[in-house]
């Protein structure tokens, strides 16, 4: 069973990442500790979408499609736009690779 979970920087909420976990709750203690050397920079960090899949396959094939193509205007779309992180004038954030483990 793995986590997807979708990220936002709470000092800077244009941040945000996207990974696959299998332990979410310590994934997130290490993003806030800093472990993480590509979001130490703009942490702490909050969950805004958790997804639980069963099938690790799944999992990640959907995180790739979030973070790619069509997947990732999807993301962007009905995800990031909800959560009030830019004024209207600004562009959608730009999701950077989280560096996640697996």
């Amino acid at each position: 069973m793995k986590y997807l979970c979708l990220l936002q920087s709470i000092s800077n909420p244009k941040k945000c990442c996207t990974g696959v976990t299998a332990d979410f709750r310590e994934r997130l203690k290490q993003h806030n500790a800093g472990e993480s050397p590509t979001a130490a920079k703009h942490r702490p960090w909050k969950p805004v979408v958790l997804i639980r899949f069963e099938d690790d396959a799944k999992a990640e094939a959907f995180e790739h499609c979030l973070k790619f193509g069509s997947g990732h205007a999807f993301a962007n779309n009905h995800f990031w736009r909800h959560f009030p992180m830019r004024t209207r004038a600004e562009k959608l954030p730009s999701c950077t690779l989280s560096g996640l483990q697996r």
